[in-house]
């Protein structure tokens, strides 16, 4: 008896095992996403967008985060026409969760950087399959120099001055070109 309960078990478990649904999103090596070539590209803000956390101009976070993705949505198309060079039409998704780059006025008081976090979908439009997705990530830090010169604080002057000449539109490229090189290394 146990030996046939035994085999009945067996039996199910090989059943409902050989069952079982494909996942629909595959995480496939470089070399499977290099088959793809970049035909539709979108990128859109996540649900829970967010322009992170500050204290200075909150206006000015949300107005530079919207200027971040403008610089993005201009630039990616022809980083990605270099980074997939395949013959596969494949949609490229890219959806941004946290822009949070660092205002002017946080840059130079107290070294503030930059933040920027997304998801990025590759799916072949011929089958609506996920070829590759990932989880991306940069920063941009300004310069927080603390040294200290018989009382004087001469690197919070030099991360100043420093951190001056790297304010506004610098600061959104600089953000940009980090966020680039995190997709162009998972490409790779």
């Amino acid at each position: 008896m146990r030996r046939i309960l035994s085999i009945y078990i067996f039996l199910n478990c090989f059943l409902l095992s050989s069952c079982q649904s494909v996942p629909t999103t595959t995480e496939l090596s470089s070399s499977v996403i290099q088959q793809y070539a970049a035909s539709e590209i979108e990128v859109s803000k996540g649900q829970e967008f967010s322009t992170g956390t500050g204290v200075f101009l909150k206006d000015e976070k949300a107005f530079l985060a919207e200027q971040f993705i403008d610089a993005l949505t201009d630039q990616l198309p022809g980083e990605l026409k270099f980074s997939l060079l395949g013959k596969k039409p494949a949609k490229v998704k890219l959806e941004v969760d946290i822009v949070s780059i660092a205002t002017f006025s946080g840059r130079q008081l107290n070294g503030g950087g930059s933040l920027i976090r997304g998801k990025m979908i590759i799916t072949d439009l011929e089958t609506g399959q996920i070829v590759g997705q990932t989880e991306l990530q940069a920063t941009d830090v300004g310069a927080q120099n603390g040294t200290v010169i018989n009382g004087v604080p001469v690197g919070a002057i030099a991360s100043f001055v420093e951190n001056s000449n790297s304010g506004g539109r610098t600061v959104i490229i600089k953000a940009r070109d980090s966020f680039l090189r995190e997709i162009r290394s998972w490409l790779k």
